[in-house]
């Protein structure tokens, strides 16, 4: 889901996002980079109402493509991708996604899904954006028939370009270590 903010909000931890495209144009190319934030809280915590704990996130992008479409992923453990959504950037080439992962698994317009597993316990994560490059509509039913109630919709620019814009610094460690 996009919002508009433009900082941590309070009790959120900040995780530095490093470009890793340079958007078209003429002049510096430094001073195209995109650039970006990750502002997260983890309650690794099993309870009742959420077994697996949960990770509350925002990915924060600038100086990105205005009117482009990404998506957002987190690597876990250096073993497994999920998707969680997508948005697009505003005219001054701003976005802001928000998710709550209560456990990883993919949210957004995959065809075959990585199998879920829990938040809690220790782990390593990094987030990246990339151009959103799918079409529009439902993903494939290959991804519909490993669970029924799961549907991952697909809002892309449709032009097959998936190229990262955004990736994390470094890996961020969560769980029984912090």
């Amino acid at each position: 889901m996009a919002v508009e903010m433009d900082s941590a909000p309070p009790g959120f931890a900040t995780a530095r996002l490093a470009s890793a495209a340079t958007l078209p144009g003429t002049g510096d190319p430094a001073s195209r980079r995109s650039t970006g934030a990750l502002w997260y809280t983890v309650s690794g915590t099993a309870t009742a109402a959420q077994p697996d704990g949960q990770i509350e996130w925002y990915l924060h992008g600038e100086r990105l493509q205005a009117g482009r479409a990404y998506r957002v992923e987190v690597s876990v453990d250096g073993r497994n991708t999920y998707s969680l959504g997508n948005g697009r950037a505003n005219g001054l080439g701003r976005l802001t996604l928000h998710g709550i992962l209560t456990s990883f698994a993919d949210r957004y317009c995959v065809s075959a899904p990585t199998p879920r597993s829990p938040i809690t316990g220790q782990h390593t994560i990094s987030f990246a954006l990339k151009a959103d490059g799918s079409g529009t509509g439902a993903a494939s039913e290959a991804a519909m028939l490993t669970d029924p109630t799961d549907t991952y919709p697909c809002n892309g620019n449709a032009d097959g370009d998936f190229g990262y814009w955004l990736v994390s610094d470094a890996p961020v460690d969560i769980g029984q270590s912090q």
